[in-house]
């Protein structure tokens, strides 16, 4: 496996999940700079259950397209049907509690604006539904131009008018910016089904094999969905239970910039998880082995110096951005990206497990996390404050890391040392090659 040969498709991955780092930044250094810190608590908080919601979705039945989607002897319509019937099965129960109950989960979260803002919440999420289907059929299909295109329409249209009513002074509340989204949203979801239109074009067809093979996969699939969107958003979650929507301004103003790692994982997700669905199942450990130190490797290699970088400077850089008004989020944000140094490890295993159908034991290595993140969590946050949620999650990451190493090692002989380093000879070697040319 040759890193040149899949350079151009990784260039197109990397574009397409820099677009929502893109997105997460102006909303995080000009719309919070802009809006009233409760205001920019109830904003967070929306995008926080918005994202949430088409994560669980995403573990509940539309992995399946990418996971099946690669063995071309199974029916794509056929596996459309199920994933489609599981998806809005999924949407339509998790929508209806916030119909329901909206007030009883302000009154937990400290929300004032939460009920109101549920309507927006229902409009922006059936939007978004073509375009995260056709987003998974192109990732089957390894169109990762699409996927740029689609996103750079949705995330990259949302950032330039947010951008242009921020300097015109057009934000005032949470519900300026979340019109915006939905309109790009809507947007994005036209181009995405004129794109996809070659696939979806065959009629739904009901199989019962296929609905049972799914459900098989996904049953810890959904478990493992679920327990890893909690612990990596436990602390966002916890911290305006404790101290309100300022707090979770502050928290999230250092979180967002942490999500830029997120880039990164999902980046080698795209190549990562069906590679390894693809060379696991034929047998091929000796590929496999490569996959997975590359992809860590050069993710470790990247993200370390970073990290050092990230933390040294933090208080110059939010000094620059905010000019003290979110000094409060500095310490926050260092911890957070403390967490980066095992990061690679973690995320490329996450890919890995899945992609080789270790679903239980994945799940079993997040509710590991997940449990002493919770622990953590309730003796730090009462006494050192949001940090301790961020000293929490660090913690759990670490232990995530150490797991997924330990449960691939079982099935691939790795190496750590190659893992990390691995990409320094083979970037040697690429550069070589190049100038060989």
């Amino acid at each position: 496996m040759k890193f040149s040969a899949h350079l151009g498709k990784g260039a197109w991955g990397f574009a397409t999940k820099l677009l929502p780092a893109i997105y997460g930044a102006v909303m995080t250094i000009l719309v919070f700079k802009v809006l009233p810190k409760t205001e920019s608590g109830e904003l967070a908080l929306f995008i926080l259950i918005f994202g949430n919601i088409f994560t669980f979705a995403d573990s509940f039945a539309l992995q399946a397209i990418v996971k099946f989607g690669v063995d071309t002897t199974n029916d794509l319509q056929e596996l459309l049907t199920a994933t489609s019937i599981l998806f809005f099965a999924f949407l339509s129960v998790i929508l209806s509690i916030f119909i329901v109950i909206p007030g009883t989960l302000a009154s937990l979260l400290q929300s004032t604006e939460l009920p109101a803002l549920v309507p927006s919440l229902i409009i922006l999420v059936v939007v978004t539904i073509p375009r995260v289907i056709a987003s998974k059929i192109f990732q089957m299909r390894f169109h990762t131009k699409y996927l740029f295109f689609v996103d750079l329409v949705n995330f990259g249209g949302a950032s330039i008018i947010i951008t242009i009513f921020s300097f015109m002074g057009k934000l005032h509340t949470a519900s300026d910016v979340i019109a915006v989204t939905i309109i790009a949203g809507l947007t994005s979801s036209l181009l995405a089904l004129f794109l996809a239109r070659a696939d979806l074009k065959g009629k739904f067809r009901i199989s019962k094999p296929m609905l049972k093979k799914i459900f098989h996969f996904t049953r810890y699939q959904t478990a493992t969905g679920t327990v890893h969107v909690l612990q990596q958003n436990l602390d966002t979650y916890l911290v305006p239970v404790f101290f309100g929507m300022e707090a979770l301004a502050n928290y999230q103003v250092a979180k967002f910039f942490f999500r830029g790692f997120d880039i990164l994982r999902d980046t080698q997700g795209i190549f990562v998880f069906p590679a390894t669905s693809k060379y696991y199942a034929n047998g091929d450990i000796a590929t496999l082995k490569k996959i997975i130190e590359k992809a860590t490797s050069f993710l470790f290699l990247l993200m370390f110096p970073l990290c050092i970088l990230l933390i040294v400077f933090a208080p110059l850089l939010f000094q620059i951005l905010y000019k003290g008004k979110f000094d409060d989020s500095i310490g926050i944000f260092r911890v957070l990206i403390a967490s980066g140094f095992v990061l690679p490890v973690s995320m490329v295993g996450v890919a890995t497990l899945v992609g080789m159908g270790k679903v239980k034991e994945l799940f079993q290595t997040i509710i590991a996390s997940l449990i002493v993140n919770v622990i953590l969590a309730a003796i730090f946050l009462p006494l050192v404050g949001t940090i301790g949620a961020a000293i929490a999650f660090c913690i759990s990451m670490l232990l995530q890391a150490i797991l997924c190493y330990r449960i691939m090692k079982r099935e691939v002989p790795l190496s750590l040392r190659e893992m990390l380093f691995r990409g320094i000879e083979d970037g040697r070697n690429f550069l070589k090659e190049k100038r060989g040319k």
